[in-house]
Parts: C-alpha cells; structure tokens; sequence
C-alpha cells in the first residue's frame, strides 16, 4: 500500500489490555521520531479477503470481560501509571517514606506475579521432536525448556491469541 508504520506502529485489530498501556514510550514519544508517510509504489497490492475481525473482537472482548485476570492487569497498568510511571507527589526524604515507596511498588509487582502464575492454559504446551532429540544430548538446558513452556503454558496473551484463532477456525 506504500504506507509507513513509523511513529504510529503495528496497531493491531484486536488489543489486549496491557501492563504497559499509557506508558508513553513508543517511539511516536521521541523528539527524534521520524515521521509517518507514504511513497508511491510500482506495483499493486492484492489484499486477502476480510477477515471477520468484527466478530473476533467482540468474543475477545467478551471473554476478556469474564477474565477477572485482565480486569487485573488494568488496576495494575493504572496504579503504575498513576504512582510511578506520571507521579506527581511528593513525600519526605526519610528512610520510612522511601521504605513505604519501594515496598509499595515491590507489592504491585508480586500482585502482578502472582495473579499471572494462576493462569490455566486451554491448551496444550509440548515440545517439537527435533527440541525433544536436542534435550535427549544436551540435559543442560532441560531445566530451561521447562521453564519456558511453562511461561508459555500461562500465558495469558498466548491463551487469549489461541481462543481468537480456534473462534476463526471454527467459523470458516
């Protein structure tokens, strides 16, 4: 289409509450942000058909409106904005108030942690056999792999892209 994604980004069609809303640190932030535009192309675009993002949107919405998981995630994007992020208050310069401060947001932090490790996934997480030969020689990072599906296995975002992707399939 010749149009730049630069200072705007990648907007996706279906968003997902984020810890990092309202952050302002993207790059359309910066002074040094260069700025969107468009350039004429030699050749045509052939746009695939329309998804039904419409639809997919609203179940999104709905599901992530029973999620108490997302709700969640809103209170704490909106305390670290308010609190950390744009603080605008003071408090005295004594190593209780400082304490009060770091404890405070140390607890943000672990709410965040754990509301996170009570997520059950709808689906199932395994390894590929070629990663399954890999781990067979090397036990080393057997521990890592472990790891990482189990974050994958939580994932809130991996679990919401899931149900988003089976509702399409199921529709067509």
């Amino acid at each position: 289409t010749g149009k730049s994604h630069q200072s705007v980004g990648v907007i996706p069609d279906i968003e997902l509450p984020s810890l990092y809303d309202n952050f302002d640190t993207r790059e359309r932030y910066e002074d040094f942000a260069l700025q969107n535009d468009s350039i004429q192309t030699k050749y045509k675009f052939t746009p695939l058909k329309p998804l039904p993002i419409e639809k997919l949107d609203a179940e999104s919405k709905n599901r992530i409106g029973a999620n108490g998981i997302f709700d969640e995630i809103k209170s704490i994007n909106e305390q670290l904005v308010e609190n950390y992020i744009k603080k605008n208050i003071s408090y005295p310069l004594t190593l209780d108030a400082i304490h009060q401060d770091i404890s405070s947001y140390i607890e943000l932090w672990e709410r965040y942690y754990s509301i996170i490790a009570e997520q059950k996934a709808s689906y199932s997480v395994k390894n590929t056999t070629s990663t399954e030969d890999v781990l067979q020689y090397n036990s080393d990072e057997t521990k890592s792999n472990e790891e990482i599906m189990e974050a994958i296995s939580k994932d809130i975002y991996i679990n919401e892209a899931y149900s988003i992707l089976s509702n399409y399939i199921n529709q067509n």
